[in-house]
């Protein structure tokens, strides 16, 4: 058979997307109603709140509010309690964490329901994500190629490991290889609907993670290089025509950020901030009163076109860098982090299949089989470099892979040249080769759903050995508890169970009836232990004891990873029984 006959109709490939994308929403729903909050959740989830019931937007400030604020809506709709007893705003102070704790203690069992609403209002930003690879890719390469990007997308273990929650990484992924999308539209158009389009997405990408202010350069500098290399567009009046509308995606972006504020604080000088992080407030700042090293020099006049609690949020984060947190990678603990936390993360948990399709795209490319062009290629490779680059060079701490979501649309797209006309001309062996790897890949996800964020590739001995190489929010974020309590009704014990959970919801809102193990003379009493695998792991935390109480955990329990487990909630908290006398 010739792979020529291989080739999607365009009604046919717009079905077959169709499909994916429902499977997708599919997906993430049934995750997002079986997974419990994670830890930044409830923080999330009332700091959205606040934003509609009290106006204001310190609450999570490190973090913009664009996805929570629309589970929010959702969450409002089911009626929920609300106590900001503990809200307050000041320099270097952030409440959003213990705020989050009250409103899940005083919501209690429904927690689970504001929440999964809340996340199903937000599915929408994942699907987005999908059906910007399929046409971006359709377009650079073929039907085939656009169905290849999506399913890629679709099942990726990360994207419906993140997608369904209340975090903003698969949203920034999906707004930011929009935004280029339509900046690539553009450069080939130059129209003003492209124009006005790529700012709005530009401006989605900006309320969901501040990472994005890089776009506003490397736009520039791809347009550059795209213009130096397109011969006709050299006039005076084309430059001073795409100037014009390069600032009208500019101008767009930053309104829809300053309106989602309510321009509170927008054009703030900058001299009037009060900073509490050495980056702006300067060496040796005291971080409860601030201060601000440009106070006295003439940027300090410059107004700042974004929102005050914006720009209090890339103060606050940049903090976290400079102080230096521990970090864990391959079972070593440090204060600060690894310049290839990030590389190695990729290398562990994106599907083996998908690495193969990487190769095989890099292999078309030398071989020839592939005529992209150069800018194009560019289009595609500078968004996810210039990330995977910046939070790289951010080794204060090291922690969570989502940190470099938006590498995958953009990787997506590009390796979908795999199954292209041109290669599918060419006649090769590339294509099947091709599909084995991505039913490879697809069938390696699914095998762990829906426990999709732990996932581990094969290489590494699957999720059961992730904890060996990374953990956090890359294998625990707290999601496996309503698992445990199911695990627990069906495996009853006469004994005492003893839960050392890593969460901000209290077990007890689950049903689940358990205390805080104490060791006596270094023995763990008997009884049945229920462990997250980040304390397991040596990650401190501050935890429900079971009597409404919260503690700082200080025992050491990697002495259990030498135990054999007897049974697992997820691939997040292990279960053991432990008999009287042993250590």
């Amino acid at each position: 058979m010739k792979l020529s006959r291989w080739r999607i109709s365009r009604k046919s490939g717009a079905i077959v997307a169709a499909v994916l994308l429902l499977v997708q929403a599919g997906l993430l729903a049934w995750t997002a109603w079986r997974n419990s909050p994670v830890t930044d959740e409830p923080g999330q989830l009332s700091a959205g709140i606040s934003h509609w019931e009290l106006g204001r937007f310190e609450l999570y400030r490190v973090t913009p509010p664009l996805v929570r604020s629309v589970g929010a809506v959702a969450a409002l709709l089911a009626g929920p309690t609300t106590d900001w007893s503990a809200f307050h705003a000041g320099p270097g102070t952030r409440a959003d964490h213990a705020v989050g704790r009250d409103f899940a203690e005083v919501n209690g069992p429904r927690i689970f329901w504001l929440t999964t609403v809340a996340r199903w209002a937000c599915i929408p930003f994942a699907l987005l994500g999908g059906a910007i690879c399929f046409r971006w890719a359709r377009e650079l390469y073929g039907e085939a190629s656009g169905l290849l990007a999506l399913a890629l997308w679709c099942f990726s273990p990360d994207v419906l490991g993140h997608g369904h929650l209340l975090t903003t990484d698969v949203a920034g992924a999906s707004f930011s290889v929009a935004t280029f999308y339509s900046f690539w539209r553009w450069l080939r158009g130059r129209t003003w609907a492209d124009a006005i389009l790529a700012g709005c997405f530009l401006g989605g990408a900006l309320l969901t993670k501040a990472t994005y202010v890089i776009d506003f350069g490397l736009m520039l500098i791809l347009w550059l290089v795209w213009r130096l290399r397109q011969k006709s567009s050299r006039s005076a009046a084309g430059f001073g025509w795409d100037i014009g509308q390069i600032a009208a995606i500019f101008a767009v972006a930053l309104f829809l950020v300053n309106a989602a504020y309510g321009f509170d604080g927008s054009f703030k000088r900058l001299k009037d901030y009060i900073f509490v992080s050495e980056a702006l407030a300067g060496h040796g700042v005291d971080h409860s009163v601030g201060g601000n090293r440009f106070s006295k020099s003439w940027p300090g006049v410059i107004p700042v076109p974004l929102p005050e609690q914006y720009v209090l949020g890339v103060d606050y984060q940049k903090i976290y860098f400079e102080r230096g947190l521990r970090s864990y990678l391959r079972g070593e603990w440090k204060t600060g982090g690894w310049w290839y936390y990030y590389l190695y993360g990729l290398a562990v948990k994106v599907p083996l299949g998908t690495w193969l399709l990487v190769f095989l795209g890099a292999a078309t490319t030398a071989w020839g089989l592939t005529r992209g062009k150069f800018v194009d290629d560019l289009l595609l490779l500078a968004p996810a470099l210039a990330v995977l680059v910046l939070v790289s060079s951010q080794t204060g701490f090291n922690k969570n892979l989502r940190y470099v979501m938006a590498v995958y649309p953009f990787a997506f797209v590009w390796v979908s040249r795999v199954v292209s006309e041109d290669v599918l001309r060419a006649g090769r062996g590339v294509v099947p080769a091709a599909l084995v790897a991505a039913g490879w890949s697809v069938a390696s996800s699914l095998s762990v759903y829906p426990h999709s964020l732990s996932y581990f590739n094969e290489a590494v001995g699957g999720p059961e050995r992730g904890h060996e190489h990374l953990i956090h929010t890359n294998i625990d974020f707290g999601q496996d508890l309503l698992y445990l309590r199911d695990w627990l009704q069906e495996h009853p014990t006469p004994g005492p169970l003893f839960v050392t959970y890593y969460g901000k919801v209290d077990p007890r809102s689950a049903g689940i009836k358990y205390s805080l193990p104490m060791r006596d003379d270094g023995r763990w009493p008997p009884g049945r232990y229920a462990i997250s695998v980040n304390i397991l792991r040596g990650h401190g935390w501050t935890v429900p004891d079971g009597n409404g109480a919260r503690v700082a955990i200080h025992d050491d329990y990697s002495s259990f990873l030498t135990r054999k487990p007897v049974g697992r909630a997820g691939y997040s908290i292990y279960i053991y029984d432990v008999a009287g006398g042993e250590g």
